[in-house]
């Protein structure tokens, strides 16, 4: 979280010093959101720097919560919070911010449920599979290989495969199927190519690694700290003439 206020600021417009009043706090409040809202847009800028092609749902995570005359502090947030289906944004963005570690990812929580990812590894998409355009695996294909290997472990998930001659038609559970080295699952693997002679034809959709570990590359705070000191006095001077010229 980003807290900006005028009390953190190294030089501040004199006039705070003799001036106040409810005009007077509505226009630092004003201010406060302004700049705000410019910053969120500089980290989004960053965010496209130094991130591989981020998607709209990353790039949107930043949540502004605005100042007013009665508070007078506005935040920037990296919510916390998981909609039906998609993860808390902090839990890839934290890793790019703080460095460190990465969480399980929805799909991964799935397949350690059904004991199919081994303790200590990782999903990632396997060589020469088709990927979206922001490099992901497109969450279609996702569901096919997870509902393939019934790794949803939610009792009466319909995304499963079965034996219902519906499920059948798909073809998902022939399709797919977890690849063993030594009994350790190492990956997903997809048959390509059916009938006499295609045994070995298949390809590793799922590759399962050693736990990711990330160095920072987004600089959260030191972008937020100059920005701020350098935008939001004259967003503030703006502000407060604007507000004793009415």
């Amino acid at each position: 979280m980003i807290d900006i206020r005028v009390a953190g600021l190294k030089q501040k417009p004199a006039v705070l010093d003799v001036l106040s009043g409810e005009r007077i706090d509505q226009a630092v409040a004003n201010a406060l959101n302004y700049t705000a809202y410019d910053l969120r847009e500089r980290l989004r800028n960053e965010m496209r720097a130094v991130f591989d092609r981020p998607t709209l749902y990353t790039l949107n995570s930043l949540r502004v919560e605005k100042a007013t005359p009665q508070s007078l502090s506005a935040r920037i947030l990296i919510p916390g919070e998981a909609s039906d289906t998609k993860q808390a944004p902090t839990r890839w963005l934290a890793p790019q911010v703080y460095a460190g570690d990465r969480t399980d990812k929805r799909s991964e929580y799935h397949l350690r449920q059904r004991s199919i990812l081994p303790p200590g590894k990782f999903m990632v998409p396997g060589k020469g599979v088709k990927l979206d355009r922001h490099g992901n695996l497109p969450k279609g294909t996702l569901t096919q290989i997870l509902s393939g290997i019934r790794a949803y472990s939610d009792l009466g998930y319909e995304a499963n495969a079965s034996r219902s001659k519906r499920s059948q038609a798909k073809g998902n559970a022939r399709r797919f199927f977890v690849l063993r080295e030594g009994g350790q699952a190492i990956g997903v693997a997809e048959r390509v190519r059916w009938g006499k002679g295609s045994r070995n034809d298949i390809r590793m959709v799922l590759a399962f690694v050693k736990k990711p570990s990330y160095a920072q590359r987004l600089d959260f705070f030191d972008i937020a700290q100059a920005f701020v000191e350098q935008a939001l006095p004259e967003r503030l001077e703006r502000a407060i003439a604007r507000a004793l010229a009415v």
